[in-house]
């Protein structure tokens, strides 16, 4: 991928404007330059306070702003400020966030600043081994002597000229452009889920797969770690009280000790990113709602009562419910059944027969009842609509 991207960049950068361009040209982009920077201090010093953040986070922050200023020249403060999403910590993932409600798709890619392509200028840069001292690529042009980067510094808010061949050009990091989103790519999005046959939620959810494939992980590792406690339990059963001897009992605790406490560590990240995604997919679901609430005409929206579309509204908590709940956990908890029955086929194959027939005949007990518990479930939401609308019009 990064050969391609440099064939593309140097084939791009042969069609760079020549040193010798009419000077009006280049002045004018240099004013547009100038204006796209001032502007992108301004909205850096009326969104955010300086006082209460750190160095790494105010370079983050003042990335934003100036990418902003310069793919968005007529953005107004409030419009930034609401796209900026609540993190504690302000990275680069808070970046990609605030772009998308802005309108924009972001692309990461391993490149040096000699491997850009300057038709996707602007873009952020990350230099590996310095993640606190982000920078933006404004632009790349032919100057007096040859190639010249344009390159903002996050930490410090300086903007200045970088020729090509300085160590800034061969530096490896991560690069993140933005791409504007079109009208038409709503039509692209209800072709793919027409061919892939999935829903407008799983189009959205298909997103976190890398999460939820991170997730699947943690919890085999930690099933497999489980088995510990009942092997710890086994061999000092047959190695010391058996044998009356304590010579092997300290090493024996130590990696039991070692096993809870990774395994109480797992757990811990486990629910981290469990509570992080139930969050985001809330997030984004809710937002998206109130979009199409907003692309609905006013006609078909007054054909429905208000309590009608709140109790639909809040019917979509119940994805919350789903990621917060138990039904997840037990759903990632599913490969220890497995991992159990292999560990007993070491031990025991007639011992092992107990609990694999008890997994076949839950399974085939599932498929039995499917229809039925499904059929359920949506009388169970129909009825939370309904009583929900007969508060919301009880209370109003």
């Amino acid at each position: 991928m990064a050969s391609t991207s440099a064939a593309t960049s140097s084939t791009a950068r042969s069609q760079l404007p020549a040193a010798n361009t009419p000077h009006r040209n280049i002045e004018r982009r240099h004013h547009h330059a100038g204006l796209a920077t001032a502007h992108g201090e301004r909205l850096n010093q009326s969104v955010w306070s300086p006082a209460n953040a750190s160095s790494s986070a105010s370079a983050y922050r003042r990335c934003l702003s100036h990418l902003v200023a310069h793919l968005e020249s007529q953005i107004a403060p409030i419009e930034l400020k609401e796209a900026i999403p609540e993190d504690d910590e302000f990275d680069e993932l808070s970046i990609c966030n605030a772009m998308a409600e802005l309108g924009y798709q972001a692309q990461r890619l391993a490149l040096a600043p000699k491997d850009v392509d300057p038709r996707l200028l602007p873009c952020l840069f990350i230099p590996d081994g310095d993640t606190t001292r982000p920078s933006v690529i404004v632009a790349l042009e032919h100057g007096p002597s040859g190639l010249v980067y344009t390159v903002l510094d996050g930490l410090t808010g300086v903007t200045e000229q970088r020729e090509a061949g300085a160590a800034f050009e061969e530096k490896s990091g991560t690069v993140f452009f933005f791409k504007k989103r079109v009208q038409t790519e709503s039509a692209a999005e209800k072709q793919y889920r027409a061919d892939t046959n999935l829903t407008w939620f799983g189009t959205v959810f298909s997103r976190f797969t890398p999460i939820v494939w991170q997730l699947i992980a943690i919890s085999v590792i930690l099933n497999i770690v489980a088995l510990a406690t009942p092997l710890f339990v086994m061999v000092v059963y047959d190695r010391v009280i058996s044998t009356r001897t304590t010579d092997t009992l300290p090493m024996l605790l130590m990696g039991a000790g070692l096993a809870l406490a990774l395994e109480l560590w797992l757990r811990m990240q486990r629910s981290h990113i469990t509570s992080w995604l139930a969050a985001r997919v809330h997030y984004i679901v809710g937002t998206e709602v109130f979009k199409r609430l907003f692309e609905i005409p006013p006609a078909l929206l007054q054909q429905a009562s208000l309590t009608a579309q709140i109790s639909r509204i809040r019917s979509f908590e119940s994805v919350r419910d789903f990621f917060s709940g138990p039904i997840f956990a037990s759903t990632l908890e599913a490969p220890s059944a497995v991992i159990s029955v292999i560990a007993l086929l070491f031990f025991s194959i007639k011992l092992a027969l107990v609990p694999l027939g008890a997994l076949l005949a839950i399974t085939a007990l599932f498929f039995v009842l499917r229809h039925y518990v499904s059929t359920a479930i949506k009388l169970a939401a129909t009825e939370a609509s309904i009583t929900q609308r007969f508060i919301a019009e009880a209370l109003q």
